[in-house]
């Protein structure tokens, strides 16, 4: 089970698909600060598997519960009374530090996919990739982590 992390390590390019997201999210949308973000019917939603690569938007920048940002002073996961607000959308062209996939073999500049495992993971095989592996090379034990030059899938083109 994946937890809300900062997991951007590195600003190489900053950018959006969607700077702002609230338009992409109703009220049954979740996902954690880190989370692999893609574009599924019109909704911005955490990827649950390789095909979810092929509409990739980037990773989360906050936690969304029900649609909004997740409450900060509350004991609950989204205050009743909050306002609508500004909701930063998914960003690309970032290093991001991710959990690899158990078993998988990665080298520097190998293509990564998503996985079913959780939306934070990936591996180093797919068919639709998500970004470029940055680290040295090595075969993923349990909780390895390594950093991920994340893109964006655009009109069926992987960009940065």
């Amino acid at each position: 089970m994946a937890t809300a992390k900062n997991r951007i390590v590195r600003s190489i390019a900053p950018k959006s698909v969607f700077a702002e997201a609230q338009p992409l999210v109703d009220s049954t949308v979740d996902y954690l600060q880190g989370d692999l973000l893609f574009l599924d019917s019109g909704l911005i939603k955490p990827v649950t598997g390789d095909a979810d690569g092929a509409t990739i938007l980037g990773i989360a920048p906050q936690t969304v519960v029900d649609g909004k940002p997740k409450a900060v002073y509350t004991g609950t996961a989204v205050d009743a009374a909050q306002a609508i607000e500004a909701l930063p959308g998914p960003v690309y062209g970032v290093i991001a530090k991710l959990k690899l996939k158990t078993g998988d073999v990665f080298a520097a500049g190998d293509l990564v996919y998503c996985v079913a495992t959780d939306a934070q993971t990936v591996s180093s095989a797919g068919i639709n990739p998500i970004g470029v592996f940055q680290g040295p090379g090595l075969t993923a034990g349990a909780a390895s982590e390594g950093q991920v030059l994340l893109g964006a899938v655009i009109n069926g083109v992987l960009q940065f």
